[in-house]
This record gives structure tokens, sequence and C-alpha cells, in this order.
């Protein structure tokens, strides 16, 4: 995923810290690395659907109680209304 004014503006939502470095990793994806050395993946998942936004909520879940059991996982980021799309 090429780097754009517009995707730094979607990945700012979630970020205030300058972003130091951005890496595409596959068509989709991008590994982003701000500032202060925290490192992100940014995956675009295309259009919104019902069926997207389920599946979505189901892995944040799952990711969640796998974290909970102390097993180190990428948790995905909520939006600013807590919600993981």
């Amino acid at each position: 995923m090429n780097r754009t004014s517009q995707l730094e503006a979607i990945f700012r939502q979630w970020e205030e810290d300058a972003i130091r470095q951005w890496v595409p990793i596959q068509k989709t994806v991008a590994q982003i690395t701000l500032a202060d050395g925290r490192r992100f993946v940014l995956k675009e998942v295309g259009s919104k659907s019902e069926e997207k936004i389920g599946r979505l909520s189901f892995e944040y879940e799952v990711l969640y109680r796998v974290q909970q059991t102390g097993l180190h996982v990428a948790l995905p980021l909520l939006s600013k209304k807590g919600i993981p799309y």
C-alpha cells in the first residue's frame, strides 16, 4: 500500500504523532513507524458492508479475549466511537 495524503489522514484519526516511515507490505497493507518508534500495520479492508462489519467486530472480540489471557497479539485500533471499523 503506497503512502498517500488520504491514507495519512485516515491513519491520523487514531494517532497524532508524525509518521517516520511508511513501508508497503502488500497491495493493501503497509507498516507504519511513528517518530516515537511505535509501529502499526494499516490494512485497507474495502467498502463497508454488514458482513464486513460483523467479521471485523468478531475478529476484534477474539483478539481481545486472547490478549486478556496474557498472550501478546496485535489488537486492532478502535475508532473514536469505540468500534473496530
